[in-house]
């Protein structure tokens, strides 16, 4: 069993089938928008969960990302009126 599993060499479409890739999310998009929601949503008394291509992003990704982009983050974003919707 072991070696039919080393024997195996997938094709470029099997490959990516098998071991999809989830999206980077870039700096901007952390910083511009979902840190922000985040924490409006935390000041709400609100739990945020993070989706993106419809797969949950890791609540551990999404604490190491907070940390790293917060400082990023607009200071008009954070404040600006719940009438905005964002």
């Amino acid at each position: 069993m072991r070696k039919l599993l080393i024997d195996w060499l997938p094709s470029l479409k099997q490959f990516k089938k098998q071991f999809p890739r989830c999206k980077n999310i870039t700096a901007e998009e952390w910083a511009g928008s979902i840190i922000p929601t985040i924490k409006k949503r935390a000041r709400e008394g609100k739990e945020s969960d993070v989706f993106i291509d419809g797969k949950q992003v890791e609540p551990k990704r999404v604490k190491t990302a907070m940390s790293r982009y917060s400082s990023r983050v607009d200071p008009e974003l954070e404040t600006l009126d719940e009438s905005t919707g964002i």
